[in-house]
């Protein structure tokens, strides 16, 4: 037991992280990374671990997957009578998804990295898992009885994962609000429009999580972001690979951008919805199914279908509760609210304590925010990263230069978005023409794999903690 940190020095960081790993070297490279923000005690093995756990408690676990004797799974599966109220966390290579996905959903691990891991992204991941952990605790020391603690933990735990971060009180939001309740109690499909960055995505995950599914997987794919030649076999798979659909049995699929899907699997989609089989790739084998269907797009579906691009069969056949976010520019009195919301966000993100000026909401009303939510979020993002006060004026904010100055509903489409969109359609082009291998596509690019997988995450076209 390497215990460089030493517990017993009360002038270390009130939290306790253990990290598991057989190679000296990464052992010595997660301490030396972390070492100022947190206590960091370290095991070569996963029997070694379990020791250290006996002995003293941690807030925090961190394995390595791939290790001799016992896995990283195992060891944190082992770990939970020992240390129940600590938060897991695995390293592991892509190759390890489906074990991962397992243990994420049985709730073994609350979050897993792929290596090589980066400072900045593994130690985003450290602070929600003490966060989490904080919570458990702070609440179970009130349970009087073990049934209550059981309890207790299940709704914690369901909070910690939930992903209800709507913000909003306009009226075109409320009764998607209301019917959220209702439509989680059904397994019947889901079509959601909106423009891009309105919340499609957070509308199905919220709709998953509180439903009687979520416990079980909610995967999504991005249609465009798959080559046209391999969607067939990546959604539905084959006789010996599972497809994405099958990944999600007993969950929630989201099909995004659900009107770039060719027609002839359109036809397979809807078969598979009526007769509840999955159609396998190449073959007229079926395996059977339960998976609820939540599609998504920011396409005008009306014209979608007129240009015969769409089956209007499949269309009424997901529509069963047909959902419409309004843009922001519609529910401005939501922006307030957002702008709060993503102030406290960033501020802890920077490590700062910023303000905002009695202008700076006014200010943002005037825009048209056609980037809806998610521009709003970049913006502010900018705007407290680069701010060198304490307190944030409209001058803070980058717009196109072009705009008048302090009337941003004047300005054309700021430099910014202009630069992400550029920036998110070259990385879909170059993922299609890797025929939707990630690993090719950071080849061609010349970039480290996990500089492309930062990217797609940053710009939201692969799952945060999954990398299909």
């Amino acid at each position: 037991m390497k215990e460089r940190n030493t517990m017993e020095n009360s002038h270390q960081p009130k939290h306790v992280i253990l990290y598991v790993d057989d190679e000296p070297s990464h052992l010595e490279l997660f301490r030396k990374a972390f070492y100022q923000d947190f206590q960091v005690v370290t095991a070569s093995s996963g029997k070694e671990g379990l020791e250290i756990l006996k002995k003293h408690p941690v807030s925090l676990i961190v394995s390595d997957h791939s290790m001799p004797e016992m896995t990283g799974i195992d060891f944190l599966r082992q770990s939970i009578p020992l240390s129940p109220h600590a938060t897991r966390v695995v390293l592991s290579a892509y190759s390890d998804k489906e074990i991962l996905l397992k243990a994420l959903n049985l709730g073994e691990v609350f979050d897993y990295v792929l290596k090589p891991w980066k400072r900045t992204d593994l130690k985003e991941i450290l602070e929600k898992g003490l966060r989490a952990h904080e919570n458990r605790v702070e609440k179970v020391k009130n349970l009087e009885t073990l049934q209550d603690e059981r309890d207790y933990l299940r709704r914690e735990i369901k909070k910690v994962y939930n992903v209800d971060g709507i913000i909003g009180a306009h009226r075109g939001l409320q009764p998607i609000m209301d019917k959220i309740p209702s439509i989680a109690k059904s397994s019947s499909p889901i079509f959601i429009r909106g423009e891009s960055g309105t919340g499609k995505e957070l509308i199905a995950r919220t709709i998953h999580n509180k439903s009687d599914r979520h416990n079980k997987p909610f995967i999504k794919l991005r249609v465009s972001l798959i080559g046209e030649s391999d969607l067939d076999r990546e959604i539905f798979g084959t006789t010996e690979q599972k497809g994405l659909i099958e990944m999600a049995q007993g969950g929630t699929f989201f099909f995004d951008e659900i009107t770039e899907l060719p027609l002839n699997l359109q036809k397979k989609l809807l078969t598979m919805i009526l007769e509840k089989e999955i159609p396998l790739a190449g073959t007229p084998q079926t395996r059977p199914i339960d998976v609820r269907i939540i599609a998504a797009t920011n396409r005008p579906i009306e014209r979608v279908l007129e240009k015969g691009e769409f089956r209007r069969d499949l269309f009424y056949r997901l529509s069963v509760f047909p959902l419409t976010i309004p843009p922001l520019r519609e529910r401005k009195e939501d922006i307030p609210h957002l702008i709060e919301h993503f102030l406290v966000e960033f501020n802890k993100e920077f490590h700062k304590n910023l303000t905002l000026s009695e202008e700076v909401v006014r200010y943002l009303l005037k825009y048209d925010w056609k980037g809806n939510v998610r521009e709003l979020k970049d913006i502010l993002e900018r705007a407290v990263a680069l701010c060198q006060g304490t307190t944030l004026h409209p001058q803070d904010f980058s717009f196109n230069a072009a705009a008048p100055e302090g009337d941003p509903s004047a300005m054309a489409p700021n430099l910014m978005s202009e630069v992400r969109y550029a920036e998110v359609e070259s990385l879909k082009k170059q993922i299609k023409e890797a025929r939707g291998n990630i690993s090719e596509a950071a080849r061609r690019m010349k970039l480290p794999i996990s500089t492309l997988y930062h990217r797609l995450k940053k710009y939201g076209l692969i799952e945060p903690n999954m990398h299909n």
